[in-house]
C-alpha cells in the first residue's frame, strides 16, 4: 500500500461533499474514509448546501493535509475553490469536472460510453436511437455530447441517431420522471421507426425507471431497447435488468486514494485529470432486431 511508503505520518483528510442523496457520491465517500483510515489517517466528512455554505463551514476548519471534493455536478464559483486552497495544499476533485492548475481531478468522460452504446444499437438492427442527458454543464457530459454529435455527422449513421434531448434536471432530483417525459415528446417529434433504442445518462434508480416506463406504455426490450450510462457497479441502477455501459465507483475511490497518496509522495508531479477505464455490465434491455429489408 502506498500510505504505508516512505512517510507514514497521520494526516488529516476532509470529504467536501454537496449534501444530495447522490448513491454514486456516498458509495466512493464511504470507500475512501475506509481506506484512508486503514492506512492511519483522520478523515472528516463536511456536506454544504450551496457555495456560500460551503465558505462558512471552512472558515471554522483548521489547516487540513488535503481535501477531497465532490459536488455532484453543481456549479463551484472560483471563491470556492479559493476558500478550500487556504486551508490546504492538496485538493482532490473527485470526477472530471474541475481541471486546474494546481488541483487533480479523477474522473471519467461520457465520449468512450456513448460510442460503445451506440455501436452495440447499431449491431444490434435499431434503426432510431435517441439520447437523453443533463442540460448542466459539466466536462465528462460535454464529451459525451462531442461524442454523440460527431456520431451523427456520420453519414452510415445519420438517418439513425437523433437530435439529443436535454433535460433540465440532475439526478436525484425527479430525474427519471423528467427523462420519460422528456423521450415520449421526441419519440412523438421524431420519426416513426421499427426497432427503436434509448442511450441515457443519469438514472439513478433502474426498477423505477422501468416501471415509469411502463407506465407510459413503453415495455423494454419489446418496444425500445434500453443502455444505461452509468455506474457499473452499483446494483440499484442495473435493477437487475438494464445494461449499463460506464464505469465503476470501486475505481473511482480507488482513483481517487492513489492520486493522493501520489500527491503526498511527490509534491512537484504535475496536476491534471486522470481518467477511469470504460466497463461494461450486460443486461436484458437490448433486443436483437430482425434487418429490414
Amino acid at each position: 500500500d502506498p500510505a504505508k511508503g516512505p512517510e507514514s505520518t497521520q494526516r488529516s483528510v476532509i470529504m467536501l461533499r454537496r449534501s444530495s442523496k447522490n448513491l454514486r457520491g456516498s458509495v466512493v465517500l464511504e470507500a475512501l474514509q475506509q481506506r484512508l483510515a486503514d492506512a492511519g489517517h483522520v478523515t472528516l466528512e463536511v456536506g454544504y448546501s450551496d457555495p456560500e455554505h460551503a465558505k462558512q463551514v471552512l472558515q471554522t476548519l483548521p489547516r487540513f493535509d488535503a481535501c477531497i471534493v465532490q459536488n455532484s455536478f453543481d456549479i463551484m464559483p472560483i471563491d470556492m475553490i479559493a476558500a478550500i486552497r487556504r486551508k490546504t495544499d492538496t485538493v482532490i476533485v473527485d470526477g472530471a469536472w474541475l481541471v486546474g492548475t494546481d488541483i487533480d481531478a479523477v474522473g471519467f468522460e461520457w465520449g468512450q460510453s456513448v460510442e460503445a452504446a451506440v455501436m452495440r444499437l447499431v449491431g444490434s438492427g435499431h434503426d432510431c436511437i435517441h439520447y437523453i442527458t443533463t442540460t448542466s454543464f459539466f466536462l465528462a457530459n460535454e464529451m459525451g455530447l462531442h461524442r454523440w454529435r460527431i456520431l451523427r455527422a456520420r453519414p452510415d449513421l445519420a438517418p439513425l441517431l437523433q437530435p439529443e434531448t436535454r433535460i433540465e434536471k440532475l439526478p436525484p432530483q425527479d430525474y427519471e420522471e423528467a427523462a420519460v417525459a422528456a423521450l415520449l415528446d421526441a419519440i412523438a417529434s421524431g420519426p416513426d421507426a421499427q426497432s427503436r433504442a434509448l442511450v441515457i445518462w443519469g438514472i439513478d434508480d433502474g426498477v423505477r425507471f422501468k416501471k415509469l416506463l411502463e407506465c407510459a406504455g413503453i415495455s423494454i426490450p419489446s418496444d425500445m431497447s434500453v443502455i444505461l450510462l452509468g455506474r457499473t457497479d452499483l446494483d440499484q441502477e442495473a435493477a437487475g435488468f438494464f445494461d449499463v455501459v460506464g464505469y465503476s465507483a470501486a475505481d473511482q475511490s480507488d482513483g481517487v486514494y492513489n492520486r493522493l497518496i501520489e500527491r503526498w509522495q511527490n509534491r512537484k508531479e504535475p496536476f491534471g485529470l486522470r481518467l477511469l477505464p470504460m466497463t461494461e455490465r450486460p443486461g436484458s434491455s437490448v433486443r436483437e432486431c430482425k434487418s429490414q429489408p
